[in-house]
């Protein structure tokens, strides 16, 4: 199954390159999903995330992946229909 159709709440993520460079380096653990955005945990507090503009690094079955968030932003549930 291609990653990006995985379900990516409670997966360890950091954000490798971001239109808002002040994101990159962020990591922590994705807690909510909108179509749009990601709200992700980490040691500081919460933090919405756009997918729009960025790449995820996600720690899924031990290995990292990117994903591009521009490829993503759909709503959750329309993500297992991408190919």
């Amino acid at each position: 199954m291609k990653a990006y159709r995985m379900e990516l709440i409670g997966k360890t993520v950091k954000i490798e390159a971001s239109n808002n460079k002040s994101l990159v380096g962020l990591e922590g653990t994705v807690i909510d999903e909108t179509k749009h955005s990601f709200v992700i945990l980490t040691s500081k507090g919460k933090k919405r995330v756009m997918k729009k503009g960025c790449t995820f690094a996600f720690v899924i079955d031990g290995k990292t992946v990117l994903i591009a968030g521009d490829k993503i932003d759909v709503a959750p549930a329309e993500r297992i229909k991408l190919k």
